[in-house]
């Protein structure tokens, strides 16, 4: 009989700390008993240091919850198992190389050999030489299209010819590479010279590229070891002991066991265990039991390529699943996965089922209790650690904390400290007068409690019109804004980030506010399904609290998806956890029930008693029917057949419809005559239908708009419905802004709600305009002409107005008939699509529903344009599964989308799970360095997933498995940085568990990356809590850093980016900037050039004794006359200083120098050096270089971050200070500057191309992000003629003012020094630089949509500017989408005289060189 083997993995579980091996096929377990006691040490070290940067069993999350256990417990899914990565990092760029590089072959190496100077002997070569030559030094030119190993051969050939010697390692068991001057990245392989990211830069006008000739050893066979495999024959028992030596040296591997093992002892019995099978360690089971479909399906994987989300089976890699072209009709889906496993019977339809789609029993959802109300509040009482509250989401508070100093800056609580006793008379007073209202409404025991006990609820029997006392106490301990005297509950019904329908929201009634409040009361949805229910459907609550004045507060929130694990539906009573003082954020899809947790002293163990008495919960109950119901589409032709409505949709929920949303019926349109109005009848009818709309021509004298709108608007019978672009009664708010504007009508009083500082909202709906671009002009093609013709529609309404309009609402009913998406569209129809697919982002959601039947009934007429079908998708109801089902097919039949299009479809309005696996499987055929750069996005999509078992999280962590150095390294230090953000910490918490536990030995780098960034944090809080005086910080931090250097690893590496490895700390060049929050300036010396001769440093105290003088100089004149600065002989001494200082910059330049700063949110400034790369990118494809120097940034913690300084720049500040005290107001300081700097003309003609790209590039980039506090202080200039940018903590034209003067008077920074590097005004470089500037200008104008999107996918990231995507409209009127290509370059040359005419940005840059000089 054959043998059959066997691959079984060593894993460690974190949970009992047992060492098991685990069967990869059948999942089946097996414990270790003999096990070396170096291995087991070596997992248990890597548990704790996974502990201790999570916290995820000691923190303030009680990881607890049945999803959780199901996630971590999953069969170990294949494509996660790689081989360990090389240590040698190489950084390599897999997209292709732009057009721009065309004509450039090779790139100029300079090879140091140092490190090999006794076998080449220099010193016997230094007299044949030329001076020139330095003996330590190789030039060769390297083509760009060969691969390393072969360039290190040709290194070595150019030794051989000059030395005469053949150059070895010093190791038969090395092997030479080259390495980049001071990192950590290394050239080796067959990959060609282009393809690496150190060498891309170059090219970008760089002199050469500095190398070092090194060896490392061979590869090793520990390489190929991890994951830690073993070989077993089947049914061999007992099977033969494990050879741990072998294994000593590979990094353990992490897995949580498919069930709970016992806790490590010191003797354990030899144990087998099985999946699915009560864990007793003296059970033994020979075979595994098949318990669902997911083991099964892992049996089929060659045939089926897509998986259920909310099953966990083994899936092939991401790669393997996009290595065949997609076409149409190609594509894997939900759907086709589910047809194929019941084309196998895999997936049988289950007899004792019931399914969602097949009931059309109206939904409902009845709202039990509250109970344990106290407890939820007493989870954020205001005397408890602020950290350990649970409003705590860092430093600034998010907006959806509806406590007014939850988490507020520590600078804001000094001040409102400061301010408390002016405040207090205003506020007792106030506090009087609300207390004698409810004299007459609650009775008083005078009995007077401390609000500091910790036992106040035991002595609270709180509710209705009693104990007012005791309720002034609660209030007091809680920060409530009143008395509560009333409280209800709030549902709404959301799919994605927008309710289902308009009507979806309903309140409680009223009950008295006490520690179980009860309401069983049911709230029906009218006119809404079970059947219509998409699978991602979700219930929002809130608890508003009312006091007898009519003032609201929510003081609490949860959430629950009405279909989960396995699609079932959740039916009877459901418990849910309350978010204490959180309310409803649409976009957070992962937050689900609060499962905060404060840890007691005394606290021994969790039982479920305990957690039960710890939480306050929402009682609410489903219906429950006879049968388990699974969730399913509904079939309209198959429910037809059965006897019931073939729509979905009844009569009430066309007359909500129609009561919410006037004129959404689309008979009217569709029934109507072709034939048209002429231009004077189509205004007079336009204006009599609505009086309050404005109607305007844009350059009524141009030929454009001789165009008759005859194809466009119909007769009169069309405007009895009014105009297609006319009044429609939604919701006044942007539905991306549906969670910043929150406000809900009470059925009772119909008075105006306010919470917190939440704007107030109508009782009713307001009518606004379903508008194509808010007020801006829109084109529309005629199909007869081949003229364009401009309208401009704006939306102005009274409150006049829409009462005016509400007989004509209520008198409304139309008839609901069956929409025909088979229908042929007109020409008029394919002319009014042209406009609708120029929306930008921001407007789509104003879509109407005449819009999105023209989108329906069009859709096979764009579905080749891969960006429209965003567009299709936010035209589909998900309410209808008619249009559902047509959505789920369209998908297949749509041009494949480039991944950069498919990344919107990851946003929270996209919810449907098939439209986000395809945007998975588009996305991921990102590059690795591409997927790096829109990583800030992908890790905000995840917040958008509905389960923890999600293609995108899992993509994400294949790759990053696959590349660490790369992909790995930016996920988790974005991912790191956002876990004091509460309602995401679950989902980022397990991902970073995840990717901790497979990565092997990457994972020691990135503890020491953590532990340097604790290090340095420390020491930050410590300068600045103590307020060291200013001239005693730079001993302070000398002395911390030294007690700091004992306990780095060595060598150690930044957070910032792991190439920059470090062996140590250059202390007297570290300091406490001056700025106001006293970032930190660290210098290191890079461990490749430790014992580098020409790493030449001199004593601090010369460097310190200079710098000393070279300020007294200036501060004398300062204080001196203004006449002064005409001094040639004093203007010559600071020349001569400021000269032997940038001298010591040269010595210094081989140092690694970052920022690390505390107290700003570092995100900002990621998004907009991102957007930055994203527009390099996007000239780049284009063929235009325009050398962009973004350099990088990270944040690590909250508000806690590292900023890279670029090497050989200096501030523009500073250069004008080279050219004396008015520096700043001369228009040679920047070129002496360059001509200094670049002696040979062909050196100073690179340094100006240099500077006119960048400035170019960095003038629109500026421009159209609307970067503020631009000044001379955040302008930098290379050596090599490079301009960039620095700090952006403003932008979208948030410009800076000063006692009411504006600081910036133009869009961007464009000085007349600047253009005397061009030649001046009337040069032919600054014609070239207009002419680059408005290409580049019109280039992203082009992909001005993508733009914004990219804004709208971090919206909910609570970045300090940008908080809701009315923040965005800024940069929607810099790109100015509504005009042509040749309107933009005369707007774009206007607004650069406007700059160079400002002379205002002179006095500007001037006032701030006299105060930091």
């Amino acid at each position: 009989m054959q043998q059959v083997e066997e691959k079984w993995l060593i894993c460690a579980d974190p949970d009992s700390c047992q060492i098991y091996t685990l069967n990869i096929n059948t999942n089946e377990v097996r414990l270790e008993y003999d096990v070396d006691q170096d291995y087991r040490q070596k997992a248990l070290q890597a548990i704790q240091q996974i502990e201790q940067i999570l916290k995820l069993k000691t923190g303030t999350w009680l990881m607890a919850s049945k999803q959780i256990d199901q996630y971590r417990r999953r069969k170990i899914p294949s494509y996660l198992l790689h081989k360990q990565s090389s240590s040698i990092p190489t950084y390599l760029c897999q997209s292709t190389l732009s057009q721009a590089f065309v004509k450039v072959n090779s790139i100029k190496l300079q090879v140091k050999l140092n490190q090999y100077k006794e076998q080449l002997q220099f010193q016997n070569v230094t007299e044949d030489m030329s001076p020139d030559i330095k003996p330590n030094i190789v030039e060769i030119e390297a083509g760009l299209v060969t691969g390393a190993d072969e360039v290190i051969k040709s290194v070595l050939r150019e030794v051989y010819q000059r030395f005469k010697k053949k150059l070895k390692p010093k190791d038969e068991k090395n092997q030479f590479i080259l390495q980049i001057s001071g990192f950590k990245e290394f050239l080796t392989g067959n990959h060609p010279m282009l393809s690496y990211d150190r060498v891309r830069v170059q090219l970008r006008g760089m002199k050469h590229l500095e190398v070092i000739l090194t060896e490392i050893p061979k590869q090793s066979n520990q390489t190929f070891l991890f994951p830690p495999i073993i070989h077993r024959i089947k049914g061999s028992e007992p099977f033969p002991q494990i050879d741990w030596i072998k294994f000593k040296d590979v990094p353990a591997l992490l897995w949580y066991s498919p069930q709970k093992l016992p806790k490590y002892e010191s003797e354990i019995a030899n144990t087998r265990l099985s999946v699915g099978v009560v864990p007793t360690p003296q059970l033994k089971f020979d075979k595994i039991k098949v318990s669902n479909s997911q083991d099964l399906i892992s049996n089929i994987e060659d045939r089926v390529k897509r998986m259920s989300i909310d099953e966990n089976p083994i899936r092939p890699t991401f790669q393997d699943s996009i290595s065949k072209q997609k076409t149409s009709g190609q594509i894997y889906d939900l759907i086709s996965m589910r047809n194929e496993l019941q084309k196998l019977n895999m997936l049988k339809i289950e007899q004792n089922v019931l399914y969602s789609g097949e009931c059309d029993w109206p939904f409902s959802v009845k709202i039990c209790s509250l109970e344990n109300l106290l407890q939820t509040l007493e989870q954020d009482n205001k005397f408890e650690l602020q950290q350990q509250r649970a409003t705590y989401n860092g430093l600034i508070p998010p907006l959806y904390i509806t406590k007014k100093n939850a988490g507020t800056k520590v600078e804001e609580e000094q001040h409102k400290l400061s301010n408390k006793k002016n405040d207090e008379t205003d506020i007792n007073t106030i506090n009087s007068k609300r207390q004698q209202v409810h004299l007459k409404l609650h009775k008083r025991t005078g009995r007077v409690l401390d609000p500091k006990n910790k036992d106040i609820k035991r002595y609270i029997p709180f509710g209705g019109q009693d104990n007012l006392d005791e309720l002034a106490t609660l209030q007091e301990r809680y920060d409530l804004d009143f008395l509560p005297y009333l409280i209800s509950v709030q549902v709404s019904l959301f799919h994605g980030g927008k309710q289902l329908t308009p009507w979806c929201q309903a309140e409680t009634k009223k009950q008295p506010f006490s520690q179980c409040p009860k309401f069983y009361q049911t709230i029906t949805f009218q006119g809404i399904k079970i059947s219509q229910l998409p699978q991602e459907a979700r219930l929002c609550f809130n608890i508003i609290a009312h006091s007898a004045t009519g003032q609201q507060q929510i003081i609490g929130c949860t959430t629950m998806y009405i279909f989960y694990e396995e699609r079932k539906f959740r039916s009877s009573i459901n418990q849910l956890n309350i978010w204490p003082f959180y309310k409803i954020d649409p976009r957070l899809l992962c937050m689900g029930q609060y499962w905060g947790w404060v840890r007691q002293q005394n606290q021994q163990s969790i039982t479920p008693q305990l957690i039960t008495k710890s939480y306050g919960r929402l009682l609410i109950q489903l219906d429950q029917f006879n049968q388990t119901m699974k969730w399913s589409l509904r079939d309209e032709k198959q429910m037809e057949e059965l006897g019931f409505s073939k729509s979905a949709r009844s009569q009430r929920y066309y007359e909500m419809r129609n009561k919410f949303i006037p004129n959404s019926d689309y008979s009217n349109y569709q029934q109507s005559q072709s034939t048209a109005l002429t231009q004077d009848q189509f205004n007079s009818a336009y204006q009599n239908t609505n009086k309050n709309s404005s109607y305007q021509q844009i350059n009524s004298n141009s030929q454009s708009n001789s165009f008759s709108n005859s194809q466009l608007f119909l007769k009169k019978q069309r405007t009895g419905m009014t105009s297609f672009y006319n009044v429609h009664q939604r919701q006044l708010t942007n539905p991306y802004e549906q969670y910043m504007q929150v406000g809900y009508s009470s059925q009772d009083q119909g008075t105006i709600l306010r919470f917190g500082d939440m704007q107030d909202r109508q009782t009713h709906f307001a009518q606004s305009m379903m508008h194509m671009n808010q007020g801006s002009s829109f084109n529309v093609h005629d199909q007869s002409s081949t003229q364009l013709s401009t309208f401009k529609l704006s939306h102005q309404f009274s409150q006049q107005s829409i009462q005016q309009n509400q007989s004509y609402q209520e008198n409304y009913n139309q008839v609901f008939p069956y929409k025909n998406w088979s229908t042929t569209p007109r020409t008029e129809d394919l002319a009014i699509l042209q406009a609708l697919l120029k929306y930008n982002p921001l407007n789509r959601p104003y879509y109407t529903d005449q819009h999105k039947y023209i989108l329906m009934i069009c859709r096979n007429h764009y579905k080749t344009l891969p960006y429209a079908l965003q567009i299709f998708l936010m035209a589909i109801e998900w309410d209808d599964p008619e249009q559902v089902r047509e959505a789920h097919n369209m998908i297949k039949l749509w041009t494949p989308l480039p991944p950069e299009d498919a990344l919107p479809l990851l946003d929270a309005q996209f919810a449907d799970e098939t439209v986000r696996l395809y945007a998975v499987e588009r996305v991921s055929i990102l590059s690795d360095d591409e997927l790096q750069l829109y990583m800030l996005e992908l890790t905000q999509c995840l917040m958008f997933e509905k389960h923890l078992f999600n293609p995108l999280a899992e993509m994400l962590l294949e790759r990053s498995l696959q590349n660490p150095w790369v992909v790995g390294h930016e996920l988790f230090w974005l991912l790191k940085a956002q876990l004091h953000v509460r309602p995401s910490y679950e989902r980022y918490s397990l991902l970073l568990e995840q990717l901790l536990m497979l990565c092997g030995e990457f994972r020691q780098q990135l503890m020491n990356e953590v532990l340097v960034d604790n290090e340095l944090y420390n020491i930050a809080q410590k300068i600045k809590e103590d307020n060291v005086p200013k001239d005693q910080r730079q001993s302070l931090l000398n002395a911390e850093l030294t007690k700091l250097y004992p306990k780095l690893p060595k060598p150690f590496s930044f957070a910032l980016d792991s190439r920059m490895e470090a062996q140590s700390i250059q202390y007297d060049k570290c300091k406490v900037m001056d700025s106001k929050k006293m970032p930190l300036w660290l210098a290191v010396i890079p461990k490749c050039l430790e014992n580098d001769d020409e790493l030449q440093l001199q004593q601090p105290k010369q460097i310190k004794q200079q710098e000393e003088n070279l300020n007294g100089n200036v501060s004398l004149i300062m204080q001196q006359d203004e006449n002064l600065h005409n001094n040639p002989k004093q203007q010559l001494d600071q020349k001569e200083q400021k000269e032997q200082i940038e001298e010591e910059e040269q010595n210094k330049q081989h140092l690694l120098k970052i920022i690390f700063k505390t107290g700003d949110d570092i995100r900002q400034d990621m998004l907009t050096l991102q957007l930055i790369k994203i527009m390099d990118k996007i000239w780049l494809d284009d063929g235009l270089d325009f050398r962009m120097k973004p350099y990088k940034t990270i944040s690590t913690q909250d508000n806690v971050g590292m900023i890279e300084v670029v090497s050989n720049s200096l501030t523009i500040e500073k250069i004008h200070g080279q050219g004396g005290l008015m520096g700043a107001f001369q228009q040679k300081t920047i070129w002496n500057h360059l001509k200094k700097k670049n002696t040979e003309p062909q050196s100073f003609e690179t340094a100006t191309d240099n500077f006119l790209r960048s400035c170019a590039g960095y003038c629109v980039a500026t421009y159209v992000l609307g970067i503020g506090d631009r000044h001379s202080g955040n302008i930098m200039i290379t050596d090599t003629g490079h301009l960039f940018h620095i700090d952006f903590g403003h932008f979208l034209g948030n410009f800076k003012q000063k006692f009411g003067i504006k600081r910036e008077r133009t869009k961007f920074v464009l000085t007349e020094e600047m253009a005397f590097v061009m030649g001046g005004r009337d040069g032919d470089l600054f014609k070239k630089f207009q002419q680059d500037c408005t290409n580049a200008y019109n280039l992203v104008r082009k992909h001005g949509h993508f733009l914004i999107n990219i804004f709208l996918m971090n919206l909910s990231a609570g970045m300090p500017e940008l908080q809701q995507a009315s923040n965005i409209k800024y940069i929607e009127d810099q790109l100015a989408l509504n005009i042509s290509d040749q309107e933009a370059t005369a707007k774009f040359k206007q607004e650069i005289i406007i700059s160079l005419n400002d002379t205002w940005r002179q006095i500007d840059n001037w006032f701030h060189y006299i105060r930091r000089n």
